[in-house]
């Protein structure tokens, strides 16, 4: 049995740390056995990691102490799991595996980056994407990418290492009826409040598009999301859309919040392989969103990808969808659906991580 050990920052609600859940849900558990590290303090996935009979190990650190006692006890965790391999997820758990480097124990390593380069904002986030850049000729026996533009991103400021694209994978559900969508109108976004995210020009599509479906509702969900965020009750102020719109904050499980929406948006300015998007078409949930990342890849058709920061684009995306007759809506809802079906249904994503923990560990 192949021994494998993820490093990753937190086990938070997000992105990377659902995929990474999907991940652990369907590797073959025959073949590998699985156990997490995690540094930080916000590790609300760790429950769903242990009724799996995965072990995560929570260091438990504020990200504002410096890490010498945090990679002293990685070391002793590692020293005591003795992995085949250690796959670490984002770029502080990149510098994290730089502990298991010793004469005695050195398993195989990958490195998964997550995001383009240019979703970072923080300088010390900028400082560590440097520092990883110049290790991974020498750190990492792979690096894999899960999306393609993110690759070709991070390749252009300097990664010169080959990168694996293995994009984010979905589990197909049942699909709900196709709603009416002449009446109550609801279009979504979940995501995080950050300027990376640009929901400003969610919030001035929504005011134009209430110009001809006054009756439309709008959504969003995620992190700051809420009333307490003053930049967002501003921008929804000045655009006098205050009314329209719901602000959930942060949901433990969004696709409770995706079931509701006609439409489900990302309006961001950047992205990796958003995995909203791919839960929103597994529910049967119509996306329209920015060609940020590999959206375009995951949604195909052009018509409903809109350029970046443009709000009246993104409107009008949406309102030819609604214009659309039901049995026309459903049309295109199927063939987003199959080609989630198609490309990107988990067990066939599990299957090239498989195969590349293979080919490592048998090198």
């Amino acid at each position: 049995m192949i021994h494998i050990t993820y490093l990753i920052p937190s086990l938070g609600i997000g992105g990377s740390e659902t995929m990474l859940l999907k991940l652990a849900e369907h590797t073959n558990r025959q073949k590998y056995q699985l156990s997490v590290i995690t540094f930080w303090q916000e590790n609300t996935l760790a429950v769903r990691f242990n009724a799996l009979g995965i072990k995560v190990y929570q260091l438990n650190r504020p990200k504002s102490i410096f890490p010498l006692q945090t990679i002293l006890q990685l070391r002793h965790i590692l020293r005591q799991l003795q992995p085949d391999l250690v796959h670490a997820w984002l770029y502080p758990a990149f510098l994290f595996s730089l502990a298991i480097v010793g004469r005695s124990f050195r398993p195989k390593i990958i490195w998964n980056i997550r995001h383009a380069p240019d979703c970072i904002e923080s300088y010390t986030g900028k400082i560590l994407g440097w520092f990883c850049k110049k290790m991974v000729f020498y750190m990492p026996d792979a690096v894999v990418c899960c999306s393609q533009k993110a690759a070709q991103a991070h390749q252009v400021q300097g990664w010169q290492t080959p990168m694996y694209c293995i994009p984010n994978g979905f589990v197909l559900k049942e699909r709900r009826p196709t709603k009416a969508s002449n009446e109550g109108i609801r279009i979504g976004k979940i995501a995080r409040f950050a300027t990376a995210k640009d929901h400003e020009t969610f919030i001035r599509a929504a005011a134009i598009f209430k110009r001809s479906f006054p009756q439309a509702h709008f959504i969003l969900c995620g992190k700051n999301c809420d009333v307490h965020n003053p930049s967002l009750v501003h921008c929804l102020a000045q655009h006098a859309v205050q009314e329209a719109f719901t602000l959930l904050g942060e949901q433990s499980d969004a696709t409770t919040v995706i079931s509701q929406l006609h439409i489900c948006t990302l309006s961001s300015f950047t992205e990796g392989f958003p995995n909203v998007l791919g839960e929103a078409i597994s529910q049967g949930v119509m996306c329209i969103a920015t060609e940020a990342g590999d959206i375009p890849i995951l949604l195909g058709d052009k018509q409903w990808v809109t350029p970046i920061g443009d709000a009246q684009a993104l409107a009008l995306a949406w309102q030819n969808f609604i214009s659309l007759t039901p049995t026309q809506q459903a049309s295109v809802k199927t063939r987003q659906y199959e080609r989630l079906q198609q490309h990107f249904d988990i067990q066939k994503i599990v299957q090239k991580y498989e195969q590349l923990y293979g080919e490592l560990v048998d090198c």
